[in-house]
């Protein structure tokens, strides 16, 4: 799947979906979330982008956290405005 961006010029395209459960860990430490992500390509970048399900109000906007995927996928991800039901989120 191929999406255009904001910008009309540049395409995003989907490479694989992230889904299932992850452990999220940081400064607090260890937090057990559901994730729902998309790896995109943009030109010879790659970003991973989506939102995690779980209390994450004791984290604060804009942390650097390690994710860590029930398939072993490890990503630094930032945090998007955490809340006690989830945040959204994009690699660094």
């Amino acid at each position: 799947m191929v999406l255009p961006t904001h910008r009309g010029k540049n395409k995003l395209k989907l490479l694989r979906r992230l889904e299932g459960s992850a452990t999220l860990t940081g400064r607090r430490g260890k937090v057990i979330v559901a994730c729902s992500a998309g790896e995109f390509e943009e030109r010879d970048r790659c970003t991973v982008t989506g939102s995690l399900d779980g209390a994450l109000a004791d984290f604060e906007d804009g942390e650097e956290v390690r994710l860590c995927m029930a398939d072993t996928t490890e990503l630094m991800i930032r945090l998007i405005s955490p809340d006690e039901f989830g945040s959204d989120f994009k690699s660094l």
